[in-house]
């Protein structure tokens, strides 16, 4: 498959390009729900994960499965390349979380072999998110049991840990420059206690948050008397690739866009509806929206607003912010899409509805 590779590696979008976009192929690899989607640096490579406790690689150049890796008696979420190659992955176990010892590591899998190179114990529930830093070893989870971890791939022991207030859930998200951690949380039992954006320095981290605000949706009528309306629950926070935004995304029909620098400010709501089945209680979650490579759009798995994937420009914080939907695209998915990923080195995407797979590529390459 050829996927035009970018000029230096960042694409230019226009409305034409992004309408050009079509299906150039399905995979119909997996048995069960896909639920995470992860390129690598070179762009070559996309990792899969799926509840069918299946880790599948594909080839984006070729077009074609790469490699298939099963982990049934751990489970298999949140899988992400490190940038020792495509041989290397990094996913969370999801099988009898909490109930027995190390039942939550985090394993680090040499995909050449099949063999784990290294195992992160400190968690005790599920993790609900992992990033791995865009420049070095560094990672990061979130899980059910109320901590942040940041980790060194090169060393199982955890490098620090950020403990959440009591009922908080989080998910996290890295700058390109790996200076700065997101930590969003949410009260997934009071809509009282209102999400919160956390920023923190990657160098003292332990120092605390340096910044930290409440997440607000510009569209609700928020009162002093009664409980304020709940947002949906939130799923990934997304640095845009010049830093500058932080897309997070939800379970629910929106998500939100929020300048980097004044977190108190929402920019941009923009149409979601990719989760027809997720709750509170459901940890699985993840790539309902991404960042283009030019931080100047986003594409959205079953946008509200009709169509399968939904292409949006966002407005910079000089011209006000805002939204503005460029398109809808279309193709006959057996269920509506939820997960989407937008390969940063080629010109293409990825879209996830259930257990089926597809790559996007623009019309004069299909």
């Amino acid at each position: 498959m050829d996927g035009a590779q970018a000029p230096n590696g960042v694409p230019r979008l226009n409305p034409a390009m992004l309408e050009s976009f079509k299906p150039a192929k399905v995979f119909q690899d997996n048995s069960k729900r896909i639920t995470s989607l992860h390129f690598d640096d070179s762009g070559q490579y996309l990792v899969t994960a799926s509840e069918d406790d299946s880790l599948r690689l594909y080839d984006c150049v070729a077009g074609k499965t790469h490699k298939v890796l099963h982990s049934k008696k751990y489970g298999v979420h949140l899988a992400r390349f490190t940038h020792r190659g495509p041989n290397h992955v990094l996913y969370a176990s999801t099988k009898e979380s909490g109930e027995k010892p190390n039942a939550d590591t985090i394993r680090f899998l040499s995909t050449t072999d099949n063999r784990y190179i290294s195992y992160f114990h400190g968690h005790k529930h599920a993790v609900t998110s992992l990033e791995v830093s865009p420049l070095d070893d560094t990672f990061v989870s979130a899980s059910l049991d109320g901590t942040v971890r940041i980790w060194d791939s090169r060393n199982p022991q955890c490098q620090g840990c950020i403990t959440l207030p009591p009922g908080q859930r989080a998910v996290v998200g890295i700058d390109q420059q790996s200076l700065v951690l997101a930590v969003v949380t949410q009260n997934p039992s009071n809509a009282a206690d209102l999400p919160c954006i956390s920023l923190f320095d990657m160098r003292q981290f332990d120092a605390g948050a340096f910044e930290r605000q409440p997440l607000f949706d510009p569209t609700f009528q928020y009162t002093p008397r009664g409980p304020p309306p709940r947002l949906p629950q939130i799923t990934s926070a997304k640095f845009s690739p010049d830093g500058n935004r932080i897309l997070v995304t939800t379970a629910g029909d929106v998500h939100y866009i929020v300048d980097s620098f004044k977190t108190d400010e929402t920019q941009a709501r923009i149409g979601g509806g990719a989760t027809d089945s997720l709750n509170f209680n459901d940890v699985w979650f993840g790539s309902e929206a991404e960042w283009a490579p030019d931080s100047e759009h986003v594409i959205t798995a079953n946008a509200s607003e009709g169509g399968t994937v939904g292409v949006y420009a966002i407005g910079s914080a000089e011209t006000g912010g805002g939204s503005n939907l460029v398109c809808q695209l279309d193709y006959v998915a057996p269920t509506p899409v939820q997960r989407v990923a937008f390969n940063h080195r080629y010109n293409m995407f990825v879209s996830a509805s259930q257990a089926a797979l597809c790559f996007w590529i623009p019309e004069n390459n299909v």
